[in-house]
């Protein structure tokens, strides 16, 4: 086929050179004929191009690729195959429409039976990675006593004076618990008391809130032990994903029992959804159900979303996704159940995060990682709950019970940072009689603003070793001492006015 081409080539060139271009320029016939020999000659190279250079592959084209490929919200199981830049996660972020994602209210599922095997229920069987694979042993919780502290409200300030002398332990004063070392200084920071992890604060007051995670693998549960464990919140699984082939989904057997009595007993209450959704319409089908199962039931913690492997050989439906679209599905997911009012988050370990999750796409929800060390997890990035065990033992629940720390009151709407502001802590009652006296000396240049006794209450007040009570109390003075001198100027021009006029200032009229 080649050899033909060249010989034609080389007797259309023979044909083309014998032709006397010149004279077929001033001749208005042989133009035509001219034309027709250089549309020739150009097909000949054409076909000559195509025959004898490499062929190059055309750059695909939008509308000829799979439907699957066209969008980061269709699924795909190709893994990745390298990291994923800030870049490229923003612009998938971008891709993703997230006021689209509507509760579906036709989505519904049965009751689960109970049988693991027949409902793919893999709940009861934690997949372990590097940061969920701990040797601790059970915690067993027991419940703290808490000590009482000879403390003495404030009569002109906001603040509660408490003697810290002689204190260990965990202490209440007002709304907030302390916790006191062996020579009664205040511990700031992580702290376990009881088998609960706690967090305390600059100020020392406990700022988490103390929680467990339940299923239907916890059996039935008396939920006015749990409370009185000390357990503050619950998150609830509402339903799940199967992992087989089918992926279908069902409602938690144990989950209206659960709820119920969590409620019943003052316990807050969240919820999770074990997702094995492997793309993101089936993240939308997951949120739906869990809000249609909820059906407009008040919450304190949010709707969450777990994210985690199956089985230990991670053959499970959505287990070798890829780490875009499981990110996507997260998205989906958390912005569906945004969209109907709740509050949404994302539980996995840290290592899921680290490897399966794209986490700067996923900063913004909820952040619940699972983490079992015996130190204070490492996890690099900001978080609001912490699963810190999974063997946890309370009475009330027979079977083992993942423990959980919150570092943010859901109910309340605050960080807790500010918690314990508003307690003095003095060493013994000798200092506690300072703050006390100094509050006297200003009640009495109130009931009698006096020179003398304003040097008095000042003195004393100045005299104090914490300043927020100093800046409090001498704002007290001030005002006391701007309303004594106004109220004296008003006397003296009150009496000027009200003075009889005297012969010399009557001529001076006249």
């Amino acid at each position: 086929m080649k050899e033909n081409n060249r010989q034609v080539l080389t007797k259309l060139k023979e044909k083309i050179t014998s032709v006397d271009f010149e004279r077929l320029l001033y001749n208005g016939k042989a133009r035509i004929a001219c034309s027709v020999v250089l549309f020739v000659l150009t097909f000949a190279a054409v076909l000559f191009a195509t025959s004898f250079l490499p062929h190059m592959t055309a750059s695909p084209v939008s509308e000829n690729l799979p439907e699957e490929y066209e969008t980061v919200t269709q699924t795909t199981t190709q893994p990745e195959t390298q990291e994923e830049t800030s870049s490229e996660a923003a612009t998938e972020a971008e891709t993703l429409n997230k006021s689209k994602f509507k509760r579906d209210k036709t989505v519904k599922a049965a009751v689960a039976t109970g049988d693991d095997r027949v409902d793919e229920d893999s709940g009861g069987n934690r997949v372990v990675d590097s940061s969920t694979n701990s040797n601790n042993s059970d915690v067993v919780v027991s419940t703290a006593t808490i000590g009482t502290a000879k403390a003495d409200k404030s009569l002109l300030t906001d603040y509660t004076y408490a003697v810290s002398g002689g204190l260990q332990g965990p202490v209440r004063i007002n709304n907030d618990i302390f916790l006191f070392g062996n020579s009664s200084e205040r511990i700031i920071g992580h702290a376990t008391i009881g088998g609960f992890r706690y967090y305390f604060n600059n100020y020392g007051a406990k700022a988490s809130r103390t929680g467990i995670d339940v299923s239907k693998h916890q059996g039935t549960i008396d939920w006015a032990q749990v409370k009185a464990a000390g357990v503050d919140y619950a998150i609830i699984r509402i339903a799940y994903r199967g992992y087989g082939s089918d992926g279908i989904m069902r409602i938690d057997p144990q989950f209206e029992a659960n709820i119920n009595g969590a409620r019943a007993n003052g316990i807050d209450v969240g919820v999770y959804f074990f997702s094995q959704a492997v793309n993101v319409d089936e993240a939308v089908e997951e949120a739906s159900l869990v809000l249609n199962t909820l059906n407009g039931r008040k919450l304190q913690y949010p709707v969450y979303i777990d994210m985690e492997y199956a089985n230990a050989k991670r053959s499970g439906r959505a287990d070798k996704i890829s780490k875009r679209v499981r990110t996507d599905c997260a998205v989906a997911f958390c912005e569906t159940v945004r969209n109907s009012g709740y509050k949404a988050g994302i539980y996995a370990s840290k290592a899921f995060y680290d490897d399966e999750l794209t986490f700067s796409r996923i900063a913004g929800y909820n952040i619940w990682v699972a983490h079992y060390t015996k130190s204070v997890t490492d996890f690099s990035h900001c978080y609001k709950m912490w699963q810190y065990s999974e063997k946890g033992k309370i009475s009330g629940i027979k079977y083992k019970v993942d423990l959980d720390i919150s570092f943010y009151d859901y109910a309340k709407g605050n960080d807790m940072s500010k918690a314990g502001s508003n307690v003095i802590f003095v060493p013994d009652s000798l200092e506690l009689a300072k703050y006390t006296g100094a509050e006297a000396l200003v009640n009495a240049y109130s009931e009698n603003p006096t020179d003398d006794n304003y040097n008095s209450a000042f003195s004393a007040v100045n005299s104090l070793s914490d300043q927020r009570v100093v800046s409090a109390l001498n704002k007290k003075l001030d005002a006391i001492k701007e309303k004594a001198e106004s109220t004296t100027v008003e006397e003296t021009t009150e009496k000027q006015t009200n003075e009889p006029l005297t012969e010399a200032t009557e001529q001076t009229i006249i």
